[in-house]
C-alpha cells in the first residue's frame, strides 16, 4: 500500500491537479521512492523556484486528490512495475535473501507486495492508509542548494498544517538476527546467469564501529580495486561486476554482497567469496588498503556535496532514522578520524562468515544443501 500511495500522490493535489506539468514547466523534476522504512518525495528546481517546490510538495502531502481515474491508471502502472521486478533475476535474488534473513518480520517483505493486492485496494482503503500514516510526527524535511536562510521559515510554512496524530508512532518490533546460515534458490530456467545476494549481520547506524565497518566493506567490494573485484573479475574472470555495501539502520544493519556469474561457476564463486571474507575478518586490511579507502570515501563525500539533491535526500533519510545531520565538511572529518585498528576490529566483527544468508536466482543446478556446505566448509 505504501508504494502504491507514493505513486498516487504524484498524480495531483487540490491546488496542483497536474503536478508533473507544474514542476517540469518550471524547469525542475520530481520523483519519489519507497524503501523498507521510509518514503521519499523530492523536487529539484532552479534558483528562484524554491517556493513553488515547497508549495507543490506540501499540497500533495496534505491535499491529494485520489481521483478514481488516477487510482485505476496507477494500479496498472504499478502492476507493470512489479511484473518487471519478477522478470529481473537480481531483484528476485535480493527479495528472496531479505525474506530469508528477516523471516516473518515485516522487513523481509517485498516493498511492492504481491501483485494480487493491487486489485483489493479501493479509494477508501487508500485514504484510510494515508490519514493513518501521513502525519507530522513522521515527517522530515530537508533543503539544500541556493536557499536564502532568512526565508526558510516562510518557505516551510505550507508544511505546518500536516495533521498531527498522537498515536502516529513506530509500532514494529526490532528484527531478530539469524543465528544459523541459510540458503534459498529460485530456479529460473530461462536465465543464462546465476544472481546471488549474500547477507551478513552488520552494525546499527549508531554503533561506534559503523563507519569503520563501512571502510572494511568498501575494501571488500567497492570499486575496481576492491578485493572481490580483484579476485573474481581480474584474476578468475567469474563476474562482470561484484559489489559489497553496508546498510545500517536504527535497529539493524546488513552487509550485502551481490553479483552474477555463470551457473557452472557458481560454486567456485561462492567458495572464493567465503575465503575472502574469512581472510579479511582474520587478518584485517593492509595499511595501503586503509589509506586508499579513506581517500576514496572522503572524495565521494566531496563530490556528492556538489549536488544539492544528493545532500537533501541524504539528510532527510538520516533524520528519518533519528540521527544527527552533519555537513559534508563534518562528515569528512569523521571519516578521517577512523583508525586502522578500528577497521580491522569492524572486519573481525561484521565480515566474519560464520552466519551467512544466501539467495541465488537463475538457472541453478546445485541444491540449497550443496550451497550451504560451501558456505560452512569453504
Amino acid at each position: 500500500m505504501a508504494h502504491f500511495l507514493e505513486h498516487l500522490l504524484f498524480r495531483g493535489s487540490k491546488r496542483y491537479p497536474d503536478i508533473a506539468r507544474v514542476v517540469e514547466g518550471a524547469g525542475g523534476r520530481k520523483n519519489g521512492f519507497t524503501a523498507q522504512e521510509t518514503i521519499l518525495y523530492f523536487t529539484h528546481v532552479p534558483d528562484g523556484k524554491s517556493k513553488l517546490a515547497a508549495q507543490v510538495l506540501s499540497d500533495m502531502l496534505i491535499r491529494p486528490l485520489f481521483r478514481p481515474s488516477d487510482i485505476e491508471t496507477e494500479r496498472g502502472v504499478v502492476e507493470q512495475e512489479l511484473r518487471g521486478y519478477l522478470q529481473d533475476s537480481a531483484d528476485r535474488a535480493e527479495e528472496t535473501a531479505m525474506a530469508l534473513y528477516f523471516q516473518d518480520h515485516p522487513m523481509g517483505q517485498s516493498i511492492g507486495g504481491p501483485i494480487e493486492n493491487l486489485a483489493k485496494w479501493g479509494r477508501e482503503d487508500i485514504r484510510a492508509f494515508f490519514q493513518t500514516f501521513y502525519c507530522a510526527e513522521r515527517a522530515n524535511i530537508a533543503l539544500a542548494g541556493n536557499v536564502d536562510v532568512t526565508a526558510i521559515s516562510a518557505l516551510l510554512s505550507p508544511f505546518e498544517i500536516i495533521p498531527q496524530h498522537v498515536d502516529c508512532q513506530r509500532v514494529i518490533n526490532i528484527p531478530s538476527l539469524p543465528v544459523i546460515s541459510r540458503v534459498a534458490v529460485r530456479r529460473l530456467k530461462q536465465r543464462e546467469q546465476a544472481y546471488f545476494f549474500l547477507i551478513l549481520p552488520g552494525p546499527v547506524y549508531a554503533h561506534s564501529l559503523r563507519r569503520a565497518s563501512s571502510f572494511a566493506t568498501d575494501i571488500l567490494g567497492q570499486g575496481m580495486s576492491s578485493r572481490l573485484e580483484r579476485v573474481l573479475r581480474d584474476e578468475l574472470g567469474f563476474v562482470y561486476h561484484v559489489g559489497a555495501s553496508l546498510n545500517a539502520s536504527q535497529d539493524y544493519g546488513i552487509v550485502a554482497i551481490v553479483g552474477a556469474t555463470s551457473p557452472g561457476q557458481l560454486m567456485q564463486c561462492m567458495r572464493r567469496i567465503i575465503e575472502e571474507l574469512r581472510l579479511l575478518s582474520r587478518a584485517g586490511v593492509t595499511r595501503a588498503e586503509y589509506l586508499r579507502a579513506k581517500s576514496m570515501r572522503t572524495a565521494r563525500i566531496m563530490i556528492a556535496s556538489y549536488s544539492p539533491e544528493n545532500i537533501a535526500r541524504r539528510n532527510a533519510a538520516v533524520m528519518a532514522l533519528g540521527m544527527p545531520v552533519y555537513t559534508p565538511h563534518e562528515r569528512i572529518e569523521h571519516e578521517r578520524a577512523v583508525r586502522h585498528e578500528e577497521v580491522n576490529e569492524a572486519a573481525r566483527l561484521f565480515l566474519n562468515p560464520s552466519v551467512v544468508t544466501l539467495a541465488v536466482a537463475g538457472n541453478v543446478k546445485e541444491s540449497e544443501q550443496e550451497l550451504l556446505d560451501i558456505i560452512q566448509n569453504a
